[in-house]
């Protein structure tokens, strides 16, 4: 019989793994990232749930039932990338070319050139370019 799973509606019900495949932390991320410092056993689990939903082959829900990268995606993905773009502007984090973009960068492409070349810069991207600023 399926099982119902609850998803996690507001960012602030997320687990630290959750998050941290959000905004693009590499697996593995320093053992603090992971929170519960005084149970290893809950940062071994968060650690593992980062590595899964980091993890490009790995399909649908987790092995505990929760929300898959996908389903995580849909529902954060606009916000995390706006706020990475506030941070970072001309690149993205890896969970947008996995789940948003139609297109990835090649190994030797610059991905500020890859968001431009594909019209996936922001008005806010292409500003500074349209006053002659010049990236950083």
């Amino acid at each position: 019989m399926p099982r119902k799973r609850r998803l996690a509606k507001g960012r602030d019900q997320l687990s630290p793994g959750q998050m941290l495949f959000l905004t693009g932390a590499f697996w593995p991320a320093e053992d603090d990232a992971y929170g519960n410092a005084g149970d290893p056993g809950a940062r071994y689990v968060e650690s593992m749930r980062h590595c899964w939903l980091s993890s490009p082959w790995r399909h649908g829900e987790l092995p505990d039932g929760s929300a898959s990268a996908a389903e995580l995606w849909e529902l954060h993905g606009e916000q995390v990338t706006a706020e990475w773009i506030a941070r970072a502007p001309g690149t993205r984090p890896a969970a947008f070319w996995r789940f948003a973009a139609q297109v990835c960068p090649e190994p030797d492409d610059d991905e500020f050139e890859c968001l431009k070349r594909h019209n996936l810069l922001t008005q806010g991207e292409l500003r500074p370019l349209r006053t002659g600023a010049h990236r950083l």
